[in-house]
Order: C-alpha cells, then sequence, then structure tokens
C-alpha cells in the first residue's frame, strides 16, 4: 500500500496539423495552435501566408469570445494519482470532454494506492522530512486516524471480496463472479483510493476547467491537479492559454489561472 502526494499527468495524445495546399497561413505556432487559426481564418476568409500572424490572430479569437474554434484541438491526458472522490468532481466537466476510468469491478484493489489530500499531504510530507517528532499531538493524531482508516478500509474490502467469491452465484464464469464480488464489496473502499483516468478535451473544454477548478473556491485537491493539467497542456498550445498564465495570482498556495476574457 502506498500513500501518494501529488497527482501525475502524462500526454498522451495532441493534434497533427497537415497546412493546406491552397489555403496558406503564416508561418509559427504549434499543431493545435495551427489548426485552430486554420478554423477561425475560415470563418473571415482571411487565408495567406502575409495574413495577420498566428499570434495575433488567436489572441484576436480569444479577446473576441470567438471560442469554437477552440473546439477543433483535442489534447488527451493520462491522469494518476488522484482520489475517486477527486475524479467524482472531474466528471462533472461534460461538454468537450471524454473520460475512460479505471473499474473497481474489473481489477484488483488488495495492494491499491491512496491519496493524501493537500492537508494530509502537507502533514505526511512534514513528518517525513523532520521526523516523527516534527507534527504536534494533534497533527498526528489526525494523520494517523486518516491512515488507520484507509488501511482498515482496503482490509474490509479484501476479507469481503474473498466471502462474497464463495457466495457469488455458481452458474456465473470466474470473470463474472469476480465481478460480482468486487462489484459488491468496493463499496468498502474510501474516497481516497486512487483512480487513473484518460481524459481527452478540446482545447475550449480544457480552458474551462482550468479557470473553474483553479480557482479559491474548488477543492484543495482539484486545484493541485489543475496545476499539473496547465504545465502539460501549455507547451502545445501556449498562445491560448497566454492570458491564463499573465492573469495568475496565487491564493493560499495555489495557482489561479484568471483569464484576460473569462468564459471563452
Amino acid at each position: 500500500m502506498e500513500f501518494l502526494t501529488e497527482p501525475t499527468v502524462h500526454v498522451l495524445s495532441v493534434p497533427h496539423f497537415f497546412d493546406h495546399p491552397q489555403y496558406k497561413l503564416p508561418e509559427g505556432g504549434t499543431n493545435s495552435e495551427r489548426l485552430v487559426a486554420h478554423a477561425g481564418k475560415g470563418c473571415y476568409d482571411s487565408y495567406g501566408s502575409d495574413g495577420r500572424s498566428i499570434p495575433e490572430h488567436l489572441g484576436s479569437l480569444i479577446s473576441t469570445r470567438h471560442g469554437s474554434v477552440l473546439e477543433h484541438a483535442n489534447i488527451s491526458l493520462f491522469i494518476t494519482g488522484i482520489s475517486r472522490g477527486c475524479s467524482h468532481e472531474i466528471v462533472r466537466h461534460r461538454a468537450g470532454f471524454g473520460y475512460s476510468q479505471r473499474s473497481t469491478r474489473y481489477t484488483r484493489e488488495d495492494d491499491a494506492s491512496f491519496v493524501l489530500d493537500p492537508f494530509y499531504a502537507g502533514l505526511a510530507i512534514k513528518r517525513r522530512e523532520g521526523g516523527p517528532g516534527s507534527l504536534t499531538i494533534d497533527e498526528a493524531a489526525i494523520l494517523n486516524q486518516f491512515i488507520r482508516v484507509c488501511t482498515d478500509g482496503l482490509k474490509e474490502y479484501s476479507e469481503a471480496v474473498i466471502w462474497l467469491m464463495e457466495e457469488a452465484p455458481k452458474e456465473k464464469n470466474g470473470v463474472e463472479r469476480r465481478k460480482w464480488a468486487r462489484g459488491k464489496a468496493r463499496q468498502l473502499l474510501p474516497h481516497a483510493l486512487e483512480t487513473r483516468m484518460t481524459m481527452t478535451g478540446n482545447l475550449r473544454a480544457w480552458r474551462f476547467f482550468l479557470e473553474e477548478r483553479s480557482g479559491p473556491f474548488a477543492e484543495p485537491e482539484i486545484r493541485r491537479l489543475a496545476a499539473a493539467v496547465m504545465g502539460a497542456l501549455v507547451p502545445h498550445a501556449p498562445l491560448v492559454f497566454k492570458d491564463m498564465l499573465d492573469g495568475m495570482v496565487v491564493v493560499d498556495g495555489y495557482p489561479h489561472f484568471k483569464p484576460e476574457v473569462p468564459k471563452v
């Protein structure tokens, strides 16, 4: 069993743009940005290699809230080290996103990891770096209680799976019996259980996700994730997120990506 203190975000897929032989664009920009620019210039019939630059054009699209053109470029991320509780918040973002999440019915959780939300993560890191005496009595008690609840929940889950496997309908095959047993036993697993998911979104959806989930009213764990997501996305579409980075402020230790023009 492992207790995780940070999420990981890995870029799986980004667009590959093929320049049109007739409808030319100025030089520059990433594949994602050129795709958005091609879509935008098509709306105004403003193609041409000597036309308005890619940065100027994308800046204009965002400032005028012409966000629909951002929907052409999709980026897929593989996210690990987040809790099931955090994933429940993520999947509320429906428009522009697709999800594929690790199943607790088909997978074993006997050696599961748990995610420490930033409050608990801070206590764990403080104890790891400063030794057992670095936490106050109350801090140590609340951290130990959290770890104990997770450990006990996993133990109860594992025992329930064994018992339920014996009770599973005999006409089911091995896979079906395991799915039947795990599907019932998983109710015992804490929300802190680590999950992994592939998340695909278009650039407009990603902007909205970052705008909402990096803000001070969002939960700390998803704010922590938003910072990692921004770090993964920016190299592939820096012009699309430039205004959000320029407007960034730090609130309660987390970056809040405040766009110049909200809700593009």
